[in-house]
């Protein structure tokens, strides 16, 4: 028993460990750009966002990795003009997973563009969303995704809406 017990605590260590070694280096993967071209956070995008999450997405085992930056009430509307600008990744991506995964079509992306506003959940169900309001002291807007969507309509989206990630936002934040 106690051997299938260690062996289970150790390989649980193990992958949460990767886990948090694959989604730091992708944070100091963004972070070095952020310094190498002398930008401020939140107006920050990874050029080839998909080959960074790609291998973050493989050490760590997860389906999906969000790069959701903070972003204060008073940047909002900055945020919103930078997002509409700089959404051209999202092509790149796209171009990167065509072709390194041969089973998709080109047909498989929907083109169109982001939501032009942060927007978020008005229940508990994310069944109704809704511009989010200004005057907020912080948002998390997902920006950049890995798998790059087939529809973008989830860029933008503020995680912050959700209830119970408020707690893990705050943490994070402390933490960064």
């Amino acid at each position: 028993y106690f051997l299938f017990a260690n062996t289970i605590r150790d390989i649980t260590r193990f992958r949460a460990e990767n886990m948090f070694e694959a989604f730091q280096s992708l944070g100091e993967s963004i972070t070095a750009h952020a310094i190498d071209q002398n930008l401020t956070f939140p107006f920050v995008s990874l050029p080839m966002f998909e080959v960074a999450g790609r291998h973050a997405l493989s050490q760590s085992r997860t389906e999906i990795v969000f790069y959701t930056p903070f972003v204060t009430g008073d940047e909002k509307e900055a945020w919103e003009r930078y997002a509409w600008e700089n959404q051209g990744w999202l092509e790149e991506s796209r171009k990167i997973r065509l072709d390194s995964d041969k089973t998709l079509q080109g047909t498989s992306f929907i083109e169109a563009t982001i939501p032009s506003q942060i927007f978020e959940s008005t229940t508990e169900t994310a069944a109704n969303v809704d511009i989010s309001p200004p005057g907020r002291d912080f948002y998390s807007p997902i920006w950049q995704s890995s798998p790059v969507p087939f529809f973008p309509s989830l860029q933008n989206f503020n995680l912050r809406s959700f209830e119970n990630t408020e707690f893990v936002m705050k943490t994070m934040r402390l933490l960064k």
